[in-house]
This record gives structure tokens, C-alpha cells and sequence, in this order.
């Protein structure tokens, strides 16, 4: 949930951001999902602001933060091996890795469920398939894939707005505040601060001082200013 100024920071560095992106999880967090969790939403923040607006492609999104994961999984591994521990999963079983990387094939399957929908007006039944297979809890593998899924979908699928993301995402229901939190930094790390309704942003407390905050990051990450 706090991992997408990180995404900002390392603008210019796959390795950096995911540095900076486990650096921070652990001061909370020390499950190996909870960490990739931070990674995760790290990474598809940067990828977001660094895509021009028209170019998203859903799918494939998902690929390239999978390939840009794979080397933090890689090492993930070696050093469950070299301890000879997996953490369990939410089912209390020992698993390899995080487990990120098939929720994110999840969300693929979702995505192109979603794409077949179009135009089904039973929505209330496709929110109830993506809480069921990809969930609205606390947990990082039931949370931060579905909120990139959120993105994705309104935004790439449905050419929505970023309100609709925020709406989409509450109406899950469970975990709402943690979700729409992260699926509305990717919508404004793509379609950027403009999109954000004047008056939501007004009402957030300290926004101004938090839009300062976030000129003087993007100046240290070394964005160029034309994007």
C-alpha cells in the first residue's frame, strides 16, 4: 500500500526499485509474500508512469512484470533453499518462492474473462469471480494482484476513467481502502495527476504538501519532464 513512491524513485532502474522495494516491506514485513507484494505494485508503478497513455495493453503488462519479477523470485528461492525453509502460504503449506507469479497468471485468466464480458450487464457476478480467484483480503498474493487487475481492467479493458478504477475496486468490498489505495496509484502513475478529480483531491488531507512531495521525488528519480 505505501510501495508506489518507490516505483517513482527507481524510474530509471528495474534492480533499483526492487532494491528500495524490499528494503522497505521488511521494515514491517519479513514474509516472503508480503515483501513481493512490495515489489509488485513497485514495479507496475513504475512500468505505469513510464507507458504513454494509449499504449496499455493488459496482457502484456502482466508478461513484462513477470520477467522483471523472475530475478527476485530466482533469489527468493536460493535462499529458501540455502535455509532449508519455506514459509507457508495462507494455507499453512511450505511454498517455493512467494507465490506472486501465479497470482499473476491469475490475473491474466481474469483479464481475458473480463475482455469475453464486455458488454454482459451482470456485473455483480464478475466482482464476485475476481473476489473468488483473486481476492479482497490484507494479505499481499489476495490484494496487490487484484489491484493491478483493477488497473488493468477498467482502465485497459474497459477504456474507464480514474474514478471508475477507485469504484471498481471498493466494490469488492473486503480489504476496499488497501485495494483502491493501489489500483488508484497505478490509474494516476498511467493517466497522471490531471485525471485525478479536482475535488477528490482537494478533500484529501495535506494534499498539497503531498503534491510537493511528489515534484521533488520525481526530480531525484531523474524522470525526464516531458513524460
Amino acid at each position: 500500500m505505501r510501495a508506489a513512491p518507490v516505483g517513482l524513485f527507481g524510474y530509471h532502474s528495474v534492480d533499483e526499485t526492487v532494491r528500495v522495494a524490499v528494503s522497505q516491506a521488511r521494515i514491517t514485513h519479513t514474509h516472503p509474500e508480503g515483501v513481493a507484494g512490495s515489489v509488485l505494485q513497485s514495479l507496475a508503478v513504475r512500468k505505469a508512469l513510464r507507458m504513454p497513455v494509449g499504449e496499455l495493453n493488459p496482457l502484456r503488462f502482466v508478461d513484462e512484470i513477470k520477467e522483471e519479477m523472475r530475478e527476485f523470485e530466482t533469489s527468493l528461492q536460493r535462499q529458501q533453499d540455502s535455509s532449508g525453509y519455506d514459509a507457508p502460504n495462507n494455507q499453512g503449506q511450505p511454498q517455493q518462492g512467494s507465490g506472486i507469479m501465479e497470482c499473476l497468471d491469475a490475473v491474466k485468466d481474469m483479464l481475458r474473462e473480463g475482455q469475453e464480458r464486455l458488454g454482459d450487464q451482470r456485473d455483480t457476478d464478475f466482482v464476485s469471480r475476481v473476489c473468488e480467484v483473486l481476492g479482497s483480503d490484507v494479505t499481499a498474493s489476495r490484494s496487490v494482484p487484484t489491484a493491478l487487475f483493477c488497473f488493468l481492467y477498467i482502465v485497459g479493458v474497459k477504456a474507464g476513467s480514474f474514478a471508475d478504477v477507485v469504484a471498481f475496486s471498493i466494490s469488492l468490498g473486503g480489504d476496499t481502502d488497501t485495494i483502491a489505495s493501489m489500483a488508484a496509484s497505478l490509474a494516476g502513475a498511467y493517466m497522471g495527476a490531471e485525471a485525478i478529480p479536482e475535488a477528490w483531491q482537494r478533500a484529501c488531507e495535506g494534499w498539497r504538501e503531498m503534491m510537493q512531495m511528489a515534484d521533488a521525488l520525481y526530480g531525484l528519480s531523474g524522470a525526464p519532464v516531458s513524460e
